[in-house]
């Protein structure tokens, strides 16, 4: 994997998990379902950076689900700090 493309992955993860638990965003995006301890294992997998490479529809999905990222541009939502503001 590109290394860029590993590091944003990681950024957009890192940027998901610390807006809620694992738990709670698995019941946002699958309506309500219980999971199963096998299930939220799954999941919170796919939510590590460094087990996952996550597609840009489930990033999309997990952003479209936590509304406190509704409001983030790209600069802050991938902590793209070092950039020069033009």
């Amino acid at each position: 994997m590109d290394a860029n493309l590993k590091t944003y992955s990681k950024v957009a993860l890192d940027k998901i998990k610390d807006t809620m638990k694992p738990r709670d965003l698995y019941l946002l995006l699958y309506e309500g379902q219980e999971p199963s301890k096998e299930q939220l294992q799954t999941f919170r997998n796919r939510l590590n950076g460094n087990r996952a490479s996550p597609s840009l529809e489930f990033v999309g999905q997990c952003v479209n689900a936590v509304p406190s990222l509704h409001g983030m541009t790209l600069r802050e939502f991938f902590d793209l700090n070092d950039l020069k503001k033009k």
